[in-house]
């Protein structure tokens, strides 16, 4: 079964290919060090129904969850989906689908707050496909 601490890694590196920084973490925090910030995690694996003789799952079906915050007073929607956009795209590339996208209310209003989530069926073994450009129809 591939290890969430892989799948955060790969996140977190292509938001950061981009030529802005963005603040990346795997847990929520109450207040963002730098902005630009990201959240990256997991937030339920469960199995999917298949479980060989050794009792042992066979296939998972995982759902993670990224929540990006734009302190901008000028722009912060467009900073927040550029960069959700940039997550999504590599959630992409590793045979998620986006199952929603939603701006959520904040504790600070001058903080923008959007959330996105995406899911995808692992099985045991399976190796993620990491599509080029050139792949893509």
């Amino acid at each position: 079964m591939i290890a969430p601490h892989y799948i955060y890694n790969y996140i977190e590196e292509a938001v950061n290919l981009t030529s802005r920084p963005v603040y990346c973490a795997s847990r929520l925090e109450i207040v963002p060090s730098s902005f630009p910030a990201a959240y990256i995690f997991e937030v339920n694996r469960y199995d999917r129904g298949a479980i060989n003789l050794k009792r042992t799952d066979k296939m998972k079906f995982v759902t993670w969850e990224a929540q990006v915050f734009s302190n901008l007073t000028v722009g912060a929607v467009d900073e927040a989906y550029s960069v959700m956009t940039d997550i999504d795209d590599a959630f992409a590339r590793l045979g998620f689908t986006q199952t929603y996208c939603q701006p959520i209310d904040n504790a600070d209003p001058t903080i923008y707050r959007l959330m996105g989530r995406w899911t995808r069926l692992i099985g045991d073994g399976d190796e993620f496909p990491v599509t080029t450009e050139e792949d893509t129809p």
